[in-house]
């Protein structure tokens, strides 16, 4: 089996090879999870990337009703894909696409010039901005907007004005050397900045339905008034 994958490892987006695979399943009552490893090797950097791809029984267990080609569609939809290593940093459900591409194409290139990938890392935070309808002529005043709107706590723009300022220097070709240590310190920067931004509410929004807590505030505000009362 082959497969096209962008390599994190060196930024191709080439044809890899499966070089090895191992199959888990397991069972539970009437219900199954089975998930499949996948490792594929670069022909490019001779690097390996890990990926799984995982299906739980009961989100297919309507497939049976359906038509052969709605049935594979609908299998295709209920696995889960995960890439294990390198890892991708970003998770793409809830970091809206145009970031995640643009903090992808940052990091896809931190291995062949640092500076770009820095200055990459800097217009990923102003596709952010965007995004969030941040106000201002320039990347700080737009930053400390999301600090206002309570969007970026300060510890978190302080942050983004650090990558703000390193990606100045590399726009601007600044005798400045980006060391790959310093690269990554900066992506993970963003990565910090991409999560509370996005990743964070969105899990807790998800956790509150699961769990049926999204009333749970008002329901201790309500508790709290009783107590007064008595």
């Amino acid at each position: 089996m082959s497969k096209v994958i962008i390599c994190l490892h060196c930024g191709n987006k080439t044809k890899m090879e499966e070089v090895a695979k191992y199959n888990k399943r397991e069972e539970y009552y009437e219900m199954w999870d089975e998930t499949n490893y996948r490792l594929f090797l670069c022909p490019v950097c001779r690097n390996v990337t890990l990926e799984s791809d995982s299906i739980f029984s009961e989100d297919i267990s309507h497939v049976a009703f359906l038509e052969p080609w709605e049935r594979e569609e609908e299998i295709n939809k209920a696995t889960r894909i995960e890439q294990l290593y390198p890892e991708s940093l970003v998770k793409g459900d809830y970091i809206p696409e145009k970031v995640q591409k643009a903090f992808e194409a940052a990091v896809r290139v931190k291995n062949i010039d640092q500076a770009i990938c820095v200055l990459s890392l800097r217009r990923a935070l102003e596709i952010m901005c965007k995004d969030k309808n941040a106000k201002g002529k320039t990347l700080y005043h737009k930053l400390q907007d999301l600090e206002k709107k309570n969007i970026l706590p300060h510890i978190m723009s302080d942050v983004a004005n650090f990558l703000k300022d390193e990606g100045n220097s590399a726009a601007h070709g600044d005798d400045i050397e980006f060391s790959i240590e310093k690269v990554h310190l900066l992506i993970n920067f963003t990565k910090t900045i991409l999560d509370y931004v996005y990743t964070l509410p969105g899990q807790l929004s998800d956790a509150q339905t699961k769990m049926g807590s999204s009333d749970a505030p008002e329901d201790n505000e309500d508790s709290n008034e009783n107590n007064k009362t008595d």
